[in-house]
């Protein structure tokens, strides 16, 4: 399915938790995204980001961010479009890849 996020309205927030001394980011992330037949689609996103800890401080400031870094996901969808409701019983995970312009995610279904 190609869809695009629908508007720059979205909740974007991490909780760090320690392990071992280092501080692991869980993010959760809730978007809207537009299918290419117009169906809208609620997504939301938690899981954890895999990376070295040197990564996670220049993430927090605005200079010398990484151009790319992944995430490891949980993903639930929710929608009322008749042709995507299989969406709100299925079971998804995702690994995302942030570039220096996007996030693109690959996104599977579980059976």
């Amino acid at each position: 399915m190609r869809s695009s996020i629908q508007s720059s309205v979205y909740e974007d927030w991490e909780i760090a938790r320690d392990h071992q001394n280092q501080p692991i980011p869980y993010p959760k992330i809730k978007y809207h995204v537009q299918t290419h037949d117009k169906a809208i689609i609620y997504l939301g996103t938690t899981g954890t980001e895999s990376q070295r800890r040197d990564i996670w401080g220049r993430l927090a400031t605005s200079e010398d961010k990484p151009t790319s870094y992944e995430l490891c996901l949980q993903v639930t969808a929710k929608t009322d479009y008749p042709a995507y409701s299989w969406l709100n019983q299925v079971v998804m995970v995702a690994r995302a890849m942030m570039t220096e312009d996007m996030l693109v995610y690959d996104a599977y279904q579980l059976e």
